[in-house]
């Protein structure tokens, strides 16, 4: 009886040692990835076992034209939509900050990027804060704001867009003096965009224009065709808080054996229900 459970016994390590050995990159990033990151209410796991790939989905509240162009909303009430969609932007800022910081991405897929429309980040993000000016969300010139930012962290690379017959101390001027308000809405544009800006992070398309004209199934399926096409196992996508990738993830799984997804849903202390 003893020799038996201790045969038993030696099956049983052999066994564990093998399933360890057999565990793939992805599920071993997965259990390295971290369960708490500043700025997030919630980092959940869903691992697969045999995935190759390991899909993050960071949820967002992002940048939409309608709530400035309804005639039912006071700017009080605008105001306060932007100030949100800032909040989240400002968390998931922190969020991926500490994910380069720790070596764990350089690079994200952001919603509405395409593979036929991925626009230059300067002019991405400029063309948000002046749709705000325009609804007169936004009063300050945001070409000013924009290069003020740039030149205040010493982020000057040839291509700075400096207004005509203005000097850095110009801007310099012009940023401070407007700084409380362009701060309320410095990250309404995109959080990973101002980490572009600042040469931390590379932006990636989700997306296609076919794709997008689907609010859901489609887009997320097009995400994790773009996911499992990269030689990178960890994949980053900035997605909708509405978005919920796993039933795409169960069916995309039980149809691609040998190209499998775990996945890991981090909600941003603004988006915590």
């Amino acid at each position: 009886m003893n020799r038996l459970r201790k045969a038993l016994g030696i099956v049983a390590l052999v066994l564990g040692n093998s399933c360890k050995e057999s565990e793939t990159l992805a599920n071993k990033l997965l259990e390295r990835f971290p369960n708490q990151i500043p700025s997030a209410a919630e980092v959940k796991k869903y691992r697969t076992p045999g995935a190759k790939y390991i899909l993050v989905h960071i949820k967002q509240t992002h940048f939409s034209e309608g709530p400035f162009k309804s005639s039912e909303l006071s700017l009080d009430e605008k105001l306060e939509i932007y100030a949100s969609i800032d909040r989240s932007q400002r968390d998931i800022y922190r969020i991926l900050s500490y994910l380069v910081d720790t070596g764990f991405i350089s690079e994200v897929r952001s919603e509405g990027f395409t593979t036929e429309n991925t626009p230059s980040i300067q002019n991405e993000y400029l063309s948000v804060l002046d749709k705000l000016r325009n609804a007169s969300i936004f009063r300050v010139d945001p070409i000013y704001l924009y290069a003020g930012v740039r030149v205040l962290k010493r982020m000057v690379n040839g291509e700075e867009a400096i207004p005509d017959n203005s000097n850095i101390d110009d801007i310099r001027r012009e940023y401070e003096k407007n700084q409380k308000e362009f701060d309320v809405f410095k990250y309404v544009p995109g959080g990973a965009l101002v980490l572009a800006l600042e040469n931390r992070l590379r932006i990636k398309p989700s997306e296609t224009n076919v794709s997008r004209d689907d609010a859901f199934d489609r887009r997320e399926d097009t995400v994790l065709i773009f996911s499992t096409q990269s030689d990178a196992p960890l994949q980053t996508i900035i997605f909708g808080a509405n978005h919920d990738l796993r039933d795409n993830i169960k069916r995309w799984n039980r149809s691609h054996e040998d190209n499998k997804l775990s996945l890991i849903i981090i909600t941003p202390d603004a988006n915590k229900k």
